[in-house]
């Protein structure tokens, strides 16, 4: 029911400029309420929060149109143990393919994969994503604050595994 309104809403909005131009996708994931009830038989839908405690709730991962005006949800759907995050993006970007139009994709940090990067990539997508802070870009960080540097940009390759590389340039600012 809700994919059918989101696209009435998303052909009549297909006829506004402001809409032609959009193509910017958010994609996250957010947890409900605590669950409190008995999960027994929904352990893999109803899962432990991003907190480190006892609390267990559903999780949710969005796609969201995002641009100058009020997002829009394009897609909703709970996120079950043991899927990754590629996943996860795939299935939301193809749900926003059928919708929208989309040229770049922003996420949290917790899509920094270059497995996920990489999809992303392939589908001819650009994408935005902040870095988890390793080793080497917390180095690079300190870096930026002794050189009084706002803003680096260098050319990286990922390693995929087998050989296979995802070539991305990270933009380090302050």
């Amino acid at each position: 029911m809700y994919r059918h309104a989101i696209q009435q809403l998303t052909n009549e909005l297909a006829e506004t400029e402001e809409f032609f131009r959009a193509g910017i996708v958010a994609i996250d994931i957010t947890e409900d309420d605590p669950f409190t009830g008995d999960r027994a038989g929904h352990e893999d839908e109803i899962i432990g929060t991003k907190e480190k405690n006892d609390e267990y709730a559903y999780q949710w991962a969005t796609v969201q149109l995002v641009g100058n005006a009020v997002p829009l949800v394009l897609d909703a759907r709970p996120v079950r143990r043991g899927e990754s995050r590629k996943e996860i993006v795939e299935d939301l970007l193809d749900s926003a393919d059928d919708l929208v139009h989309v040229d770049n994709v922003l996420m949290d940090r917790e899509f920094d994969s270059q497995h996920v990067l990489e999809m992303i990539s392939q589908r001819g997508l650009s994408y935005v994503v902040p870095k988890r802070m390793q080793t080497s870009e917390k180095a690079q960080a300190k870096r930026l604050l002794q050189r009084d540097q706002d803003r680096y940009e260098t050319d990286r390759k990922l390693h995929l595994g087998k050989n296979e590389w995802h070539e991305t340039t990270l933009i380090y600012r302050r």
